[in-house]
């Protein structure tokens, strides 16, 4: 009886094999693990915090300080050359909760428009500080436009996108999708004066919202929301609310005046596009006898030829 007892306790006592392959398979779990917990966690703080809060704050009528009298315009226009005799301060900027500036557009460039005669029909938007000095500006380009246009067979808007110091045109355009989608436009932007990397931003439109609500994020990180635009159609006049959730694009000035052109656009975008499917169906007629608007052939120039 004793002999048997030692053999149960010896049998007992045996270790148990741990193979390699063991280690190796629960040490890639406790990683595996880690990263997705890493990862959600990251998703979270991502989407709830708002490093900067942009309003650009469209009024319901342009009786409004900025618009009383011819004397004022003048002025306004002595201050900048961006101040064109045909703008229209439309709507007001904050960033921060603080008041930053003002947003308008060329007025004639947008409403004096002759399809039939070769004139199409232009939005150019611009950026004012508060002492009314010009940051940035966002100009339709027709020729590209509506070459785009033709080619999809739907209206594809090209803007380009001008900065304060800078010598670089960015151009901002819209991505086709296929028909049914929702819009998506992309646009590049280095964001350093002097930098040379250059960084692929998609702005895409929100499925099933009330308002225009878009949301932005880098060509090679879809799942990254880095800003979101969200458009208060119920508020007067309307209201666009963009929340940029990048740290280091919050503070970026090329990164927030672009968005404050972008909010801005979107009370046109959908006429933008309405405007280009007609031309386009014109043009295919041969009842467009198109003449591009001089600024956007001064574009066309080679900038190589005039160091020449």
């Amino acid at each position: 009886m004793p002999k048997k007892k030692k053999k149960e306790e010896e049998i007992k006592e045996e270790p148990t094999e741990i193979t390699d392959r063991d280690i190796k398979d629960e040490k890639e779990r406790k990683e595996k693990e880690t990263k997705e917990k890493d990862k959600k966690k990251k998703k979270e703080k991502w989407e709830e915090i708002s490093r900067l809060k942009v309003e650009v704050d469209f009024w319901k009528t342009d009786l409004h300080g900025k618009e009383i009298g011819i004397r004022q315009k003048d002025q306004l226009r002595a201050k900048s050359r961006q101040f064109s005799k045909d703008m229209d301060i439309y709507g007001s900027v904050k960033i921060g909760g603080e008041d930053k500036g003002h947003v308008g557009f060329r007025k004639d460039e947008w409403e004096d428009n002759h399809p039939e005669q070769g004139e199409l029909s232009r939005l150019v938007v611009r950026y004012f500080t508060e002492t009314d000095r010009w940051l940035a500006s966002i100009e339709q380009n027709n020729i590209k436009g509506l070459m785009l246009s033709l080619g999809y067979e739907r209206g594809t808007p090209v803007f380009d996108v001008f900065h304060q110091g800078f010598t670089k045109i960015f151009h901002l355009e819209k991505i086709e999708r296929g028909s049914g989608s929702m819009d998506r436009v992309m646009v590049p932007l280095i964001l350093e004066k002097e930098g040379k990397d250059i960084d692929y931003f998609i702005i895409a439109e929100k499925r099933f919202t009330i308002g225009s609500d878009w949301k932005v994020f880098r060509a090679q990180e879809k799942d990254k929301t880095l800003a979101e635009f969200d458009s208060k159609k119920f508020n007067i006049g309307g209201k666009v609310v963009i929340d940029i959730y990048d740290p280091e694009l919050a503070k970026n000035k090329v990164f927030i005046n672009t968005m404050v052109l972008f909010g801005a656009l979107i009370k046109f975008w959908d006429e933008v596009v309405d405007r280009l499917a007609d031309y386009r169906k014109k043009y295919m007629k041969n009842e467009l006898p198109y003449k591009p608007d001089r600024h956007e052939l001064q574009l066309l120039e080679n900038p190589r030829g005039r160091r020449n």
